[in-house]
Order: C-alpha cells, then sequence, then structure tokens
C-alpha cells in the first residue's frame, strides 16, 4: 500500500472498518469450527460411549449452529455476529452446569 493512500483524505474509514468486522467475525467462526471441530468429535466419542444422548444432542445442536453461522455469509453482520455471542454465551453456561459449581451438587 502506498503512503499517499493510507493519508488520503479520500479514503472511505467507515467501510473499511465494516470490511475489517465482517474478516474478523469469519476468522472467528472459522477457528471455533475448526478447533470446535476436535473437541466436538472427541466429547460425541465420550458421549456415545456412556450412553449420554442428551450431551450427544446438544453438542450436535451448537456445532451444527457454528457451521450454519460460517456457511451463512448471506446473512447480516449483527445476525451472524448475534448468533456467534450467543452460541458462546451457551457453551459456558452448559460448560457450567456440567462441571462447574452445580454439578458437584
Amino acid at each position: 500500500m502506498d503512503l499517499n493512500n493510507v493519508i488520503s483524505p479520500d479514503r472511505d474509514l467507515v467501510s473499511e472498518a465494516r470490511g475489517l468486522r465482517v474478516e474478523v467475525l469469519n476468522a472467528a467462526l472459522l477457528f471455533a469450527v475448526v478447533v470446535g471441530g476436535l473437541a466436538f468429535v472427541r466429547t460425541l466419542i465420550d458421549a456415545i460411549g456412556i450412553e449420554a444422548w442428551r450431551i450427544v444432542g446438544g453438542s450436535i445442536v451448537l456445532y451444527g449452529g457454528f457451521l450454519v453461522l460460517l456457511l451463512a455469509k448471506r446473512w447480516s453482520y449483527p445476525i451472524r455476529a448475534l448468533g456467534f455471542l450467543s452460541l458462546l454465551y451457551l457453551v459456558g453456561v452448559v460448560s457450567f452446569l456440567t462441571v462447574g459449581y452445580l454439578a458437584a451438587h
């Protein structure tokens, strides 16, 4: 990139920022699907082995949600971002309930 282009008053910083936030969301979703896929397979193997069908169902729904958000590039940014944050929150709540404080009682 040319220095004159960087400091040019003709740059549209708002559209550049919007493009950047979409790229960051896509990268975060891709990371969640790739790394989460490893955890997903491991969870399925363990859960099927002990016949924990609720865990199997929940894992499929959560991982499927991440896949849908990754592949649904036509959806608007706010919908995809809110869906991503909601799924992360749900994963945290489920993890807390299964291995956290409430699981000890």
